[in-house]
């Protein structure tokens, strides 16, 4: 990612790496996800990483919807505050 314009902060740009995992159990019903993201940001002045794993499952026991339950947290940080949250979506589908 990259700015057209100059920011007030003077940022310079960012670049972002997701990998995603998942694996179901009980007949297809339950899926273990698992995430891993890391981000750069790069200022005039320093540059700000964060390493943030994103562990989670999924639940399917309709054929129109699928929950989605996750808790990521970071692991890793340099001039960055690490943060942990909770999220949830509902996806649905129409036939």
């Amino acid at each position: 990612m990259a700015f057209i314009k100059t920011t007030n902060e003077n940022h310079k740009g960012s670049f972002y790496y997701n990998a995603d995992l998942g694996y179901y159990i009980f007949k297809h019903q339950l899926q273990l996800i698992a995430g891993i993201g890391y981000q750069q940001s790069e200022f005039e002045a320093f540059t700000s990483s964060t390493l943030t794993v994103y562990p989670g499952i999924t639940v399917e026991t309709v054929n129109n919807y699928i929950i989605v339950v996750s808790a990521p947290f970071d692991i890793y940080g340099q001039n960055s505050m690490k943060n942990s949250a909770f999220a949830i979506a509902l996806t649905l589908t129409f036939n």
